[in-house]
């Protein structure tokens, strides 16, 4: 499968962070802004999409689609940040449950029955933990938090690869791309503010790849649980260069172990 196609993407969401960053105009020491780096994520996802023949279906058809449609509506909660953050994190979680439950309708009677509301429950749990652990990562360790989002994602690619879905793969790779280029602008400027927009559009896609891996491919459980709270790690008290590194290797750590579970035929499908 061609690189190619996440290259494009990552193209897309360095274009959009540079002009919410305009290092080229005078007196620019403003934070990257808010709506530029919310679209960082959804424009490197869906350029990948387009650039390997592939398009977003509308009305949506498959559960990507819902994913893809996801990550873009949580753009509209940049909008709500600041006074109304509390506002904003109860969207993004009902968004979640919607998520989890509409377009999961073939799963509910074949596999779920009467573990229905335990999925429903879970996924809607993963989501909303995912953001809020984005979001303090973002704003309490700026690079490193991004950077540890981008190990997560990057991890992620070969997990859903080997596990039966290389769609999946080369999104949640250039999603990981456009975190990287977030840590690298959060390491080129200390005043900027990358958590501003980017948690929630990143969460949304980041946590439904990694979920339609879990529901209709071969990622196990547990690969899965451990891709999402893999990021977490950044937040492990400790100042100075070492422990910075310290934490970024032991999320690499983590999730190489979860990519490695998730070699296909390694573990059953868990819906038989």
């Amino acid at each position: 499968m061609s690189p190619l196609p996440v290259v494009q993407g990552g193209i897309a969401a360095a274009l959009l962070l540079l002009l919410g960053w305009q290092p080229w105009r005078r007196g620019a020491d403003r934070p990257i802004g808010p709506l530029a780096s919310a679209l960082a994520a959804p424009a490197a996802v869906l350029t990948t999409l387009y650039a390997n023949a592939s398009r977003l279906g509308l009305p949506p058809r498959k559960y990507l689609d819902w994913v893809l449609l996801a990550g873009l509506a949580s753009v509209l909660l940049v909008a709500l940040r600041g006074r109304r953050r509390g506002l904003a994190f109860a969207l993004f979680a009902a968004g979640a449950a919607v998520l989890a439950y509409v377009p999961t309708g073939s799963l509910h009677a074949r596999y779920w029955g009467s573990m229905l509301w335990y999925w429903v429950a879970g996924l809607t749990a993963a989501f909303a933990l995912l953001h809020f652990v984005a979001e303090r990562a973002l704003a309490a360790r700026r690079a490193d938090g991004a950077a540890a989002l981008a190990i997560a994602a990057l991890g992620a690619a070969p997990a859903l690869g080997l596990s039966g879905t290389g769609a999946g793969a080369l999104l949640v790779a250039s999603l990981g791309g456009s975190a990287v280029l977030v840590s690298a602008l959060a390491l080129v400027r200390r005043d900027l503010a990358p958590g501003s927009g980017f948690a929630a559009p990143f969460a949304a896609l980041f946590a439904g790849l990694v979920a339609s891996g879990v529901l209709y491919a071969e990622t196990p459980r547990w690969s899965g649980l451990a891709l999402l709270a893999a990021p977490a790690l950044v937040l492990l008290p400790g100042a100075g260069a070492r422990m910075r590194l310290a934490r970024l290797a032991l999320i690499a750590a983590v999730v190489a172990a979860a990519a490695w579970l998730s070699r296909g035929g390694s573990v059953p499908n868990p819906y038989g």
